[in-house]
């Protein structure tokens, strides 16, 4: 069962210490907490920041980290201004989080994968990487990403054998690469195999045709101006998203049958916590942003 920490960097420790959840925390309102070293999950936990809490790295450290064979979902959280936002070693789910500005001088500016990561209505936006993957970084792990909007480059990584393949596999998303210098999705098919990139289906990559998005719905090689999408700001919601403007080509794009999860539940809501399809609607946006009536 779920209690509720002090909403400092100390009670996100006892948190995941604890186990177990989902774990709250007593945040009188917005809150952005300076940590002093990287966070370390290495116990099964849910941690839900109620889209209220900003982890910041201060630019020094990693913010967080999942340890190898640990369990872990990350719901509602900011994770900002750290040498590198999230490395996943385990099994992780986050759900409508934002991953921004985070710089790493090696690999994996936002978000770096060697384990099993599923990312569910979030935004990964201007986070940068001197080497590869900006946006994130998939090293021999399996990376499923359902209804997110990714702003920065994807680069998958992996080596011959069935069992060091690196998988991306994304439904309802949309990538879009560093403006005019990278496509989308980075990969070497020679060491990956031919099953690098899965699509599920209604995804959008602009600039180019390198995530493998091929499936119904799929649309590939857009420019930037018919996808239309905003800066990343405080859209009325509690974290800070990618607006859709009009006439966008994500806007009411995946059937309401379609618009579903990675196990084929259907999903109701955007990152904001909007309706998803819009109230009056029958048909779902592509991304973690739903544009309302």
């Amino acid at each position: 069962m779920g209690q509720e920490f002090p909403c400092t960097e100390q009670g996100i420790r006892d948190a995941i210490v604890e186990g177990g959840g989902p774990h709250t925390f007593a945040c009188d309102g917005p809150t952005r907490l300076m940590t002093e070293s990287e966070i370390v999950v290495d116990h099964d936990v849910t941690l839900d920041g109620a889209s209220r809490l900003t982890v910041d790295g201060g630019g020094a450290h990693l913010v967080l980290s999942v340890a190898e064979g640990v369990d872990a979902e990350l719901r509602g959280f900011t994770v900002t201004n750290g040498d590198g936002g999230i490395r996943n070693m385990g099994t992780l789910t986050v759900t409508h989080c934002t991953v921004s500005g985070n710089y790493r001088l090696g690999v994996g500016g936002g978000l770096s994968n060697a384990g099993t990561m599923m990312l569910v209505g979030t935004t990964v936006a201007e986070n940068t990487a001197e080497d590869q993957g900006g946006g994130i970084f998939n090293s021999y792990g399996t990376l499923v990403v359902t209804n997110t909007t990714v702003s920065g480059t994807i680069y998958a990584e992996g080596g011959p054998g069935e069992n060091v393949v690196a998988v991306v596999a994304s439904v309802g998303t949309v990538v879009r690469g560093e403006p005019g210098s990278s496509p989308g999705c980075f990969g070497t098919p020679q060491d990956i195999g031919p099953n690098e990139w899965v699509s599920d289906g209604y995804n959008i990559e602009v600039g180019g045709d390198s995530c493998g998005f091929d499936a119904t719905g799929d649309q590939i090689n857009l420019s930037a101006e018919a996808l239309n999408l905003g800066p990343l700001a405080d859209n009325g919601g509690p974290t800070m998203t990618h607006a859709l403007g009009a006439g966008s080509v994500a806007i009411d794009w995946i059937p309401e049958a379609d618009c579903v999860d990675a196990d084929g539940q259907p999903v109701t809501t955007d990152q904001r916590g909007q309706p998803r399809p819009e109230t009056d609607g029958t048909i779902c946006d592509v991304g973690a942003f739903e544009v309302q009536a």
